[in-house]
């Protein structure tokens, strides 16, 4: 009866996950369109993505102290509101693009609170491995799938029936979640010494979580292995529209981004029926990082777009294991009352790995690696013969250099004895039901 709960929960979930994004790419298209301006286009999602980074914490922290189906109801009705808001505004012709900004921020800070309760009822709903990692796979699907169906969506709703439309299928699929949660019982988690150290502010829980991480050097070691390949991700978010664009179209352009999008399904899709090997969990992390390694560097040094259609659909093929193997061995070796806070954390070091790359790469691409790789620069002579010069290599050449990087940290995380040994050493105080039953 608990996966039934967990699949009926799962289901509102992910149907508001996907109205929040059709909607978002509605909104990214009619402020476009309404101003003409890329700044406005890009603050956006400035204010979709700042508050929850700082609020990430704190809705952890809540997540372990207070009800997690409420947690998750309230926050739904929060983005409601603000959806309903701008739905009367539209209609009224009031409508203005700061008014966006203000509800993608009140969106994002009701995300920070309801991502790490959803999350952390996993294991209390299905306390059992093997069913863990199997809706773990469920978890994994739901944002590969909006990422790939929810511009199709948003784009076919605003010019079908216009942004009050969009509006309208959001608000539905918000007032569907809190339906859906309010029929499913979540046992509250188990409480531990751990979890309580620093209870009675809010910071010290938060800063009690940080501790159990800063005390167990494999944690911290997968924490800053997971954070590098956040980073890469950003990177290669940003380097990957130049490089293609300057040896094809952008037709090719959209079938690399549309390869990367079905792989993370497919990668998902597979998970229903194989949920990642049962022990030594990080050494499948370490060595899917060792190839995504090998992958960009030779996407940068071959030129080819079914070559690099390719290297995407692989690349993030696997995504989705890595995130379904991080996530067991959290749960697993994290007590059930912290989980929300180790959510919390791990989602606000995320994010600041995604715009801190992005905001990285574009300079030095303009400014340092396309100089150096055009004709007459200086690093022609030498690398020119094995990437090629001109226009877009200089990008080809970051994702060499992110590949090689990605190769050593993955080989570093194998050499180190405590990250490889982490789901062998750590004893498992998430799945304390298992020993019970």
């Amino acid at each position: 009866m608990r996966s039934h709960a967990f699949f009926g929960l799962w289901l509102g979930q992910f149907l508001s996950l996907l109205g929040t994004d059709a909607t978002k790419f509605a909104l990214r298209v009619w402020s476009y369109s309404d101003t003409g301006s890329v700044t406005q286009f890009a603050l956006i999602t400035v204010f979709a993505e700042l508050p929850s980074f700082f609020l990430s914490p704190i809705g952890g922290a809540f997540s372990d102290r207070y009800n997690r189906k409420y947690i998750m109801m309230i926050s739904d009705l929060i983005s409601a509101m603000s959806t309903a808001c701008l739905f009367l505004l539209h209609s009224t012709g009031s409508l203005q693009t700061w008014h966006i900004y203000l509800a993608s921020a009140i969106g994002s800070s009701a995300n920070a609170f309801q991502w790490p309760a959803f999350t952390s009822s996993v294991i209390t709903l299905l306390p059992r491995d093997g069913d863990n990692k199997k809706f773990q796979g469920m978890n994994q699907a739901a944002p590969a799938i909006s990422m790939l169906l929810a511009p199709l969506i948003g784009g076919y709703v605003v010019v079908s029936g216009g942004l009050s439309a969009v509006f309208m299928v959001e608000l539905s699929t918000f007032l569907l979640a809190s339906a859906m949660a309010l029929g499913v019982t979540i046992p509250p988690p188990e409480k531990s010494t751990e979890g309580q150290e620093g209870s009675g502010s809010l910071l010290g829980e938060i800063s009690g979580a940080w501790n159990f991480i800063r005390m167990r050097p494999g944690l911290v070691g997968m924490v800053l292995f997971l954070s590098w390949t956040q980073f890469c991700s950003g990177m290669i978010q940003v380097l990957m529209t130049p490089m293609v664009m300057n040896f094809a179209s952008a037709d090719v352009l959209g079938g690399v981004l549309t390869a990367s999008g079905a792989g993370a399904v497919f990668g998902s899709i597979i998970l229903a029926f194989y949920t990642g090997p049962k022990q030594r969990k990080v050494l499948a992390v370490l060595f899917i990082g060792l190839f995504q390694g090998c992958l960009l560097s030779l996407c940068g040094i071959y030129p080819n777009a079914f070559f690099i259609l390719s290297v995407a659909f692989s690349y993030m093929f696997f995504v989705p294991l890595v995130r379904v193997c991080r996530e067991a061995i959290w749960q697993s070796k994290a007590p059930q009352d912290m989980q929300g806070r180790i959510i919390g954390l791990q989602k606000m070091i995320q994010q600041l790995a995604l715009p801190t790359a992005s905001l990285l790469a574009g300079p030095l691409a303009d400014q340092i690696f396309e100089p150096a790789m055009s004709k007459g620069g200086f690093l022609e002579n030498s690398l020119g013969p094995i990437l090629g010069s001109g226009p877009g290599r200089g990008a080809a050449l970051l994702f060499v250099i992110l590949g090689i990087f990605g190769i050593f940290a993955s080989l570093l995380g194998l050499s180190y004895t405590p990250l490889r040994r982490v789901d062998v050493e750590l004893p498992n105080l998430g799945t304390k039901t298992d020993k019970k039953n």
